[in-house]
């Protein structure tokens, strides 16, 4: 359930993303708190609710949104520039971004220490923050068993392929 509302939770964020190509004037401003909130209410439905939210899971949160900010000071440098097409389909990538935020307090909302990637952080996928793969966690007498779950697109990268087959499963915390 939690993994269906993640991708419309995306992809609602992306038609808004979208929109603000039409409004050059208000762009970065707008981003960025669109930026803001699409990773704090990713962090906070993978965590279960805001009440779950502790200092680390904020701190996560703060993190992911400064690096997330220089790179869109960047773009918003650039925007000017592009197609409102191009501004839309690259402001989408910044929505796609927020699957980390998610995945991260999913983890760690199930007892998981950080684990090596986590699916949309930009460098665990060959599609940089475009990526809808995802980390199953179960409970059991060996630990923690943490499965990479490839998205069932025909198009999932080499390397998160590879994260399926590597991290099936990456067992933590165990005796």
């Amino acid at each position: 359930m939690s993994l269906a509302l993640r991708d419309r939770f995306t992809d609602r964020a992306k038609e808004r993303a979208a929109e603000l190509a039409d409004e050059p004037a208000f762009f970065y401003q707008e981003m960025s708190e669109l930026v803001k909130s699409v990773h704090i209410g990713m962090a906070m439905l993978g965590k279960g609710g805001r009440a779950q939210m502790t200092p680390r899971d904020w701190g996560h949160v703060g993190q992911e949104l400064r690096r997330q900010y220089q790179y869109l000071t960047k773009f918003a440098l650039e925007a000017p520039d592009l197609s409102p097409a191009q501004v839309a389909a690259r402001a989408g990538l910044y929505m796609e971004a927020a699957t980390a935020s998610y995945e991260r307090a999913n983890a760690a909302a199930a007892g998981a220490p950080d684990l090596p990637a986590y699916p949309g952080d930009g460098a665990s996928c060959e599609g940089g923050t475009n990526c809808r793969c995802s980390w199953e966690i179960v409970e059991t007498a060996r630990g923690l068993e943490c499965t990479w779950v490839a998205n069932d697109d025909p198009a999932t990268c080499d390397l998160c392929e590879q994260h399926a087959k590597d991290w099936n499963p990456l067992v933590v915390g165990g005796n």
